[in-house]
């Protein structure tokens, strides 16, 4: 596991570069917050916004558990980030990842 900045636990060096990153730029944030009646949690949360960086997708098992989350987020009107590997290693990532979770906050 990967141990960010702030003390947290993260299942992966991607997460902790988010992690990382939410505590730099000061945002207030959980882990592992279960979905409303499942064992599923999201990576993180920010303000009822679910953040997932969906790591393994490509991986059978894995893009059910992607597709079950989404699917739930759709259903119980659950704003979702959505990070994914291309979007990880492209050059505006942390720009692209803090627009995202401002745009999910002030959405209605």
């Amino acid at each position: 596991m990967a141990q960010p900045t702030n003390g947290h636990k993260c299942d992966s060096f991607a997460e902790k570069v988010i992690d990382d990153l939410l505590f730099e730029k000061n945002i207030q944030h959980l882990r592992h917050i279960n979905y409303p009646g499942t064992k599923m949690t999201s990576d993180f949360t920010v303000n009822n916004v679910r953040i997932e960086y969906f790591g393994l997708i490509g991986h059978n098992q894995y893009d059910r558990i992607v597709k079950k989350k989404k699917t739930l987020c759709k259903k119980l009107k659950l704003k979702l980030v959505e990070l994914y590997p291309q979007d990880f290693f492209s050059k505006n990532f942390k720009e692209y990842l803090i627009n995202s979770i401002n745009e999910a906050i002030t959405q209605k």
